[in-house]
């Protein structure tokens, strides 16, 4: 809107001053509006841009892959909590050098072959194969394993 245009509908210098200062004042209210809403748009933007370069991250990731490797360490965890029990078993029967006997009887390697159902028995077998690495047994009763735990009577 200009003063000509106003001039040409008769309005008076007055008329004309009032219509540009309100329409001024009403052209920088929204100037400042959308340079607020600029600002906030370049803000959204970068946190859409963040997002999804984090979402391209996990996009990436091989899903499958880690289930496996997850899979594969709690495997490892069991048989190792395993080993841990056969080892005590060992040491409570008397071993001197339980992760020798281990190893000897095929047992430090992490495979499903040496999950065995009855430590007691694994103990008792080592006790037999390698007698020299144990203490020897007090006389009238047997040296007790990690289960044998007293109940009541």
């Amino acid at each position: 809107m200009t003063r000509s245009f106003l001039q040409a509908f008769g309005l008076n210098k007055d008329a004309i001053d009032q219509i540009l200062d309100a329409c001024g004042a009403q052209i920088n209210a929204l100037k400042k509006q959308l340079m607020k809403l600029s600002e906030r748009n370049r803000a959204l933007q970068a946190g859409l841009d963040a997002a999804n370069a984090r979402l391209a991250g996990y996009e990436a990731m091989d899903l499958g892959g880690l289930q496996q490797e997850l899979m594969r360490e709690r495997a490892l965890r069991k048989l190792e909590q395993r080993r841990r029990i056969l080892a005590r078993n060992l040491m409570v029967a008397g071993c001197i050098d339980a992760d020798y006997i281990l190893l000897a009887m095929g047992e430090a390697q992490p495979s499903e072959d040496w999950l065995l159902d009855d430590p007691e028995a694994f103990t008792r077998a080592a006790r037999r194969k390698y007698g020299a690495y144990f203490a020897p047994e007090p006389q009238g009763r047997p040296l007790k394993t990690a289960g044998d735990e007293p109940g009541p009577r």
